[in-house]
């Protein structure tokens, strides 16, 4: 009996001494858990939800529609087409191998030629940016389930149905894939890119941690870029563009005289814009990006004379009806100038100068004037000075004592100011300013100021050449077509009205008057560059122009080109 007693006691002992262990390890497991807890949920609550959240969620920009780019009449002249492109999620790979293989099968079932080399990394993604078309998507749709990592997304691109016409003047752009935007790069593009360019939206895509779509949810919509109109005429540029892309480097120049409207503003040889911003690179190798209109640098030969013969008539050196002898050469101490003609051309008016465009009238009439009146008068036609509030252009070289001798550390000579006269020696413009200078002279306002936005209202004429002086220079510039030596005599009468012209021959070299020669037989880049500027109609004109051909032989080549052209504006306007 005792002994059982005993017994009892000691189980019960036993099983005291379990509990109590029991309960401790429950105790010492509870407060491990809640030491891990407390700091998870409560401490790093905030963080480890961001995380989660990060984990589960992606920020996505949405790139916005770009805004139109439209000519003065409402023709769209750059718009927005649906593309599609490629590309390959890594984290559906197996091996970095598996990238070739799947470009290989792409490239074999669609045709298409994707690179690596050629491709954008955007986080996970590997982006293709070709353009690829319905139908070759329509060849990857049907095998796309068998290549989980290729996905395909519709994408907007820049589509400019007037191609190598409007290239230069339009510019082009470029899609940057990792912030989802298209970016304006040159001409109207980039100058407007933040009007044209809208608001990017924000989605929130729900994805799984191997990247996996599960959800999208849109934050903010993207808003639209605004729509442009320009002040280009469509049809205008377009004819001049076909009239001149097969001769050479040219640029030619239109403007309304009343408002500063650019109509025209156009160089050749040109490129396809469409090709760049659909990322093809070949075009890179074949085409000329260089804007001769805006940046090409030419001697203005005698198509600056209607400026200096405004300079001449404004301070009273000359009077327009008196004979002047103009033989074949003009004397400045041992150095004679010569005349193009080499009989010169006798006694003659400043009517008659112009029309026959002779040097030597100008050589003699502004050796008096001198250069310092000369080289301060040429700046109210804006020579010499680069075009505000535009597109980007060159300001060209208006030559003058202080600036020969900051440029080239020389003193001015008499001979300088012979060549200046004429339009050559250190002088030199683009098409745009010859363009806009014209446009001056033609409407006589010499407040006015470029667009290449339409403006409907008539430019401000706060400053203005008097209506006089104006008057004589646009008959001696009709005198040009009108009298039978006029250099663009054999355009008279082709036109609905008359027409103010003056042309010119810019020398490639240098021959210092002594040497005559035939552009004909000499090599083609050592050709005379033929130049045209002037204005229709002669009376109450509408537009002015300028056209450069480099290389052409000299100012007739440009006569059949102008023709053309004029007889489209009358035909259509």
């Amino acid at each position: 009996m005792t002994f059982l007693i005993r017994k009892r006691v000691q189980e019960s002992i036993s099983l005291k001494k379990r509990a109590r262990c029991i309960f401790l390890l429950l105790s010492v497991s509870i407060l491990s858990v809640l030491i891990l807890y407390i700091p998870l949920q409560i401490i790093d609550h905030e963080h480890y939800k961001k995380k989660a959240f990060s984990n589960t969620f992606k920020i996505k920009k949405l790139e916005p529609s770009r805004g139109r780019i439209l000519d003065r009449h409402g023709v769209v002249i750059a718009r927005n087409k649906p593309n599609y492109s490629i590309s390959i999620n890594r984290s559906d790979l197996k091996s970095k191998d598996d990238i070739h293989g799947i470009i290989q099968t792409v490239n074999t079932i669609s045709n298409l030629n994707l690179k690596i080399e050629d491709a954008v990394n955007s986080g996970n993604n590997i982006i293709f940016q070709n353009s690829v078309s319905i139908d070759e998507i329509n060849n990857i749709l049907k095998y796309i389930d068998k290549i989980p990592a290729l996905s395909i997304s519709s994408i907007e691109t820049r589509d400019y149905p007037y191609r190598e016409s409007m290239a230069h003047l339009l510019g082009f752009t470029k899609l940057d894939p990792i912030n989802r935007i298209t970016i304006g790069m040159s001409g109207i593009e980039k100058l407007f890119n933040k009007s044209l360019s809208g608001e990017q939206g924000v989605e929130s895509v729900q994805v799984t941690p191997g990247g996996k779509i599960l959800n999208k949810r849109i934050i903010e919509t993207p808003i639209r870029g605004l729509d442009i109109t320009t002040s280009i005429d469509a049809k205008l540029q377009n004819h001049a563009y076909d009239i001149l892309k097969n001769h050479g480097n040219s640029a030619f120049v239109a403007i309304d005289i009343h408002t500063g409207d650019i109509l025209s503003l156009l160089s050749t040889p040109s490129f396809d814009p469409n090709l760049i911003s659909s990322n093809k690179k070949q075009v890179l190798e074949t085409t000329s990006f260089f804007d001769r209109s805006r940046n090409g640098l030419y001697p203005p030969a005698s198509t600056i004379k209607p400026f200096i013969g405004a300079s001449l008539l404004d301070g009273k050196w000359i009077d327009p009806t008196k004979k002047i002898w103009s033989g074949p050469y003009f004397k400045i101490g041992n150095q004679k100038f010569r005349d193009w003609k080499r009989t010169g051309h006798g006694k003659i008016d400043f009517y008659e100068a112009m029309a026959v465009s002779s040097d030597v009238f100008f050589y003699r009439s502004t050796y008096e004037s001198g250069i310092n009146y000369t080289s301060d008068y040429l700046k109210y036609f804006k020579f010499g000075q680069p075009i505000p509030n535009f597109l980007h252009n060159k300001k060209g070289i208006l030559p003058s004592p202080k600036w020969k001798k900051d440029n080239k550390n020389q003193q001015w000579y008499a001979g300088d100011t012979a060549n200046t006269s004429i339009g050559q020696g250190f002088f030199l413009v683009t098409p745009l300013q010859l363009g806009y200078a014209t446009a001056i002279l033609a409407s006589g306002n010499l407040s006015l100021s470029l667009n290449i936005t339409r403006n409907d209202i008539e430019s401000n004429a706060s400053k203005k050449i008097s209506e006089d002086l104006l008057q004589t220079i646009h008959n001696s510039l009709g005198a040009v077509v009108d009298l039978q030596e006029g250099t663009a005599n054999s355009l008279k009468g082709k036109f609905k009205s008359k027409i103010a012209l003056k042309t010119g021959t810019a020398q490639v070299f240098n021959t210092s008057g002594k040497i005559d020669y035939d552009n004909e037989k000499v090599e083609k880049k050592f050709r005379d560059h033929g130049i045209l500027i002037g204005f229709y109609p002669l009376t109450n004109p509408k537009i002015a122009f300028s056209l450069v051909m480099e290389n052409s032989g000299g100012s007739k080549s440009t006569l059949p080109v102008i023709k053309k052209i004029i007889e489209f504006y009358d035909e259509y306007y």
